[in-house]
């Protein structure tokens, strides 16, 4: 926190075009070169009043600095998730072109649409033995291998 200089504030505050009713006090008075013990008093509580607001003011600043660095932190996070994500579900299309249902070039199902997806949601509600399950995997294991003994 920088020092707080009553010299500076005062040239600060008659550079401001609208001053609040204190302000213009605390300038009077500090302007002032007879002051009375209470006019002195009124001069320091109006300048703690200023270095009050000031400290305000430079908290909030920081405060706000803060958060702004938290939301590039919280953004940065859901980028790389939304990036994971997307990577995913990437490579599930790859596993789809690989087992031939999914035209490499184009993109587009081998099969209809909607042949497809029921195929797809059978098996997944299906029950399927451990035994199939592990002659899919040695299989797609299999189809993997040959695709990146090919790279």
């Amino acid at each position: 926190m920088a020092a707080f200089r009553i010299e500076t504030h005062i040239a600060n505050l008659r550079q401001l075009e609208k001053l609040s009713t204190e302000q213009r006090i605390l300038i009077l008075l500090y302007d002032k070169t007879d002051r009375t013990p209470k006019e002195e008093r009124d001069l320091k509580a109006l300048i703690r009043s200023e270095k009050a607001q000031e400290a305000v003011k430079e908290a909030k600043a920081k405060a706000s600095e803060a958060k702004a660095r938290s939301s590039k932190i919280a953004k940065r996070e859901r980028d790389a998730k939304d990036k994971e994500r997307t990577h995913n579900l990437i490579q599930s299309a790859g596993l789809l072109i690989l087992a031939g249902l999914v035209d490499s070039k184009t993109g587009k199902p081998i099969w209809d649409k909607g042949q497809l997806l029921g195929a797809l949601s059978s098996m997944a509600e299906a029950d399927i033995n451990d035994s199939k399950q592990l002659s899919w995997k040695a299989k797609g294991d299999s189809l993997l291998a040959k695709t990146e003994s090919v790279k």
